[in-house]
């Protein structure tokens, strides 16, 4: 077989591996989905929906470009036998999703009461708000080991960390917010809204679960690199590379990398956002009560969006089996 070929099947397979673990980790997802709904209630699934809707769009900007960012660049500097500029790459990454993390986390977390109760007129969410504000630091460097393996031309440690993260989450959302759910019940029963709190909490249960998986993901990641780097660092100690990278520079190369997609995605993904903005505040100014535009919200988010994320999961393992039934045969084909 070919190099050319060979690298084509690497390609594939290394996809299929990705593709795989993210259908897993949808369907975890989408199975504890079904006892925290019922753990928190509507209320509760209003609270956790938009402590969410906030997260992704703060995500997105911040971080969630970054691993295909660093794939693309490793993956070029790898290609021509430059293993100190894609040290370089990882250091100037690393740099920047701290600071890119470490601003978003704390934008959630101090403008907590704008985003939820002055934006999108919910302010029991806050809670589960300020609870979510740190897996944005946490994630930014998730993404970073994970874009630098890819790069390599290895999604197993992506694959294995993005199972693993969402396992631990879904444990740790639905027996946190059973605990948090009694906790904000005698909260809510010394400030005189049992329901109201009951619910904030239960929210603010399973984003801890989210923030826990993001920890366990980090630390595999940080396992696997500290395990693979005494072979890259063999290989960095071989480059006899003269054009050695400065630290702005890779980070220049890395922010215009990232803003297209930033770009593409933010306008996508920000209508969620601005249409829960756009019902809640027409709500509020027609006269319904918080609790009754909680209850619909909660509905919407927490069982009409999981009966077409269960639509999308069918159409996704659909296409996906029947894509690695021909990345099989391909392969045999060559063999």
């Amino acid at each position: 077989m070919s190099n050319a070929k060979k690298s084509d099947h690497n390609f594939l397979l290394q996809g299929s591996i990705l593709a795989i673990a993210q259908i897993i980790s949808k369907i975890v997802g989408l199975v504890y989905r079904i006892p925290l709904t019922a753990i928190i209630g509507k209320r509760g699934n209003d609270y956790y929906g938009t402590a969410f809707e906030v997260y992704n769009i703060i995500l997105i900007i911040s971080s969630f470009s970054i691993p295909l960012a660093v794939s693309k660049l490793v993956a070029a500097r790898i290609a021509n036998g430059e293993a100190k500029n894609a040290n370089r790459v990882l250091i100037g990454s690393l740099i920047f999703s701290v600071f890119s993390g470490g601003a978003a986390a704390f934008i959630v977390y101090y403008f907590a009461d704008f985003f939820t109760g002055t934006l999108l007129k919910t302010p029991y969410s806050i809670i589960a708000l300020k609870v979510l504000a740190p897996t944005l630091f946490v994630v930014a460097i998730v993404g970073v080991f994970r874009g630098f393996f890819q790069g390599l031309n290895t999604t197993m440690p992506s694959a294995i960390s993005q199972i693993a993260e969402q396992i631990v989450n879904a444990i740790v959302s639905v027996v946190a917010a059973i605990a948090l759910v009694g906790y904000g019940a005698k909260v809510g029963g010394v400030l005189n809204d049992v329901e109201g709190y009951k619910a904030a909490y239960g929210a603010a249960g399973g984003t801890l679960g989210t923030l826990s998986g993001a920890i366990i993901a980090l630390i595999f990641m940080l396992f696997v690199f500290f395990v693979y780097f005494k072979r890259f660092r063999k290989r960095i100690r071989r480059d006899k590379s003269r054009n050695i990278e400065s630290y702005p520079e890779v980070i220049k190369i890395l922010i215009l990398t990232i803003v297209p997609v930033l770009l593409s995605t933010t306008l996508f993904n920000i209508s969620a956002i601005i249409d829960q903005g756009i019902f809640k505040n027409i709500a509020v100014a027609q006269g319904y009560s918080s609790d009754q535009i909680s209850e619909w919200w909660g509905v919407f988010t927490g069982q009409y969006k999981e009966h077409l994320l269960y639509q999308h999961l069918r159409w996704l393992m659909k296409e996906e089996i029947g894509r690695l039934f021909e990345v099989k045969s391909i392969l045999l084909i060559d063999l």
